[in-house]
């Protein structure tokens, strides 16, 4: 995230500190308009732990920044643009990269990279990485102040919104741990790289007020977790000379799940009194389910150095379904429509690039 802000026309918005919602912008377009992915792979639905705020920049070789016109091989619908996080993907005997630091707040943040590359081909490679944070820096803020009698009833002050104190956040931990294995074969005659790669990902968010900041939560907290097996095919040279074809696919399961059964309610000192019912926001404590499935057919047919043509076609297919844990059964219960998207989006294009210095692209999406 931090690097992103370094591009013109880019800008990266966090709520808060480590692990906070954030928004990227691209050219003023946010949202559904900005896609992410990793290595050509679209990371929808991938969970918090893959956000970009939490991803460290030792994962990536490169960061390619696509504004407004989106090459075809992406087979997204952004209109804003494309952050595509490029891992290094040189073969190496063995190689290993690690860091570690510490800061403020009591924030931990480390990543590891090793692998190995035999001369038979076989290749192995695991990243992992982690961050954490209690988050507890100060804030200037008024402070709802209360009494608890004898008779165990709760007596509100009147209200001073002009005495500002200066005070610590104290639920607002999160962590984030993540670890990429992958196996594959490169340089063979049938494929230059094949790789299976499996992803696991696992945060924990505890959420310190409402949308804003005099509502203040004392246990309310978020978690989740996901899986996300994934399949890479490359061969130069396909058939013909000049013909490269590309086939990813991948699966993101998801699980996030929103807890707030507390019977208290807070103010900023951390102080608290028992409410006459549970939830201090709503009462709830709901699990969401995330099935993505994505396809992608790449192939590059180049004439020369400078003409190169594009075919691709992806296929996604999203479904999230929700459920409660509370209610008039201890079962689960759905209370929630089950939402589906699917989308096929295919893509032909053609460009010049004379020199590295400028090229010029023509394409048509459906």
């Amino acid at each position: 995230a931090g690097a992103l802000t370094k591009v013109p026309g880019v800008k990266l918005r966090e709520s808060g500190g480590v692990g906070s919602d954030m928004q990227l912008y691209i050219d003023g377009f946010s949202g559904k308009h900005v896609k992410i992915f990793i290595d050509g792979i679209p990371q929808e639905g991938a969970g918090a732990a893959f956000d970009l705020n939490n991803v460290p920049i030792n994962f990536a070789d490169r960061i390619e920044v696509y504004k407004g016109v989106v090459p075809v091989g992406f087979g997204t619908d952004a209109i804003g643009g494309v952050v595509n996080i490029v891992t290094n993907k040189q073969p190496g005997k063995w190689f290993m990269d690690a860091s570690y630091s510490y800061g403020s707040f009591n924030t931990h943040k480390s990543y590891v990279r090793f692998g190995q590359t035999f001369k038979n081909g076989f290749m192995y490679e695991v990243n992992a990485f982690q961050n954490f944070s209690d988050n507890d820096y100060y804030v200037d803020t008024y402070v709802r102040e209360f009494e608890i009698k004898e008779d165990g009833s709760v007596r509100f002050p009147p209200l001073d919104k002009n005495k500002i104190y200066h005070l610590k956040r104290f639920n607002d931990q999160y962590h984030n741990e993540a670890v990429i294995g992958k196996i594959g074969l490169v340089g063979k005659k049938w494929a230059d790289r094949l790789a299976l790669s499996f992803n696991y990902s696992h945060f924990y968010k505890e959420i310190q007020t409402g949308v804003y900041q005099d509502v203040v939560f004392g246990e309310k907290f978020r978690k989740g977790h996901s899986l996300v097996p994934s399949l890479e095919y490359y061969k130069k040279n396909l058939l013909v000379r000049n013909l490269d074809l590309l086939l990813t696919a991948n699966y993101n399961h998801n699980i996030t799940n929103n807890v707030d059964t507390a019977s208290r309610a807070y103010n900023w000192r951390g102080d608290f009194y028992e409410k006459g019912s549970r939830g201090e926001q709503s009462y709830q404590n709901s699990e969401s389910k995330n099935k993505n499935w994505n396809g992608t057919l790449k192939m590059n047919y180049h004439i020369g150095q400078a003409h190169t043509f594009t075919f691709s076609h992806v296929i996604s297919d999203f479904e999230r379904t929700s459920r409660s844990t509370i209610g008039a059964s201890s079962k689960f219960t759905d209370f929630s429509i089950p939402k589906i998207t699917r989308k096929n989006v295919s893509g032909l294009s053609y460009r010049l690039m004379p020199s590295d210095r400028w090229n010029v692209s023509a394409f048509a999406k459906y």
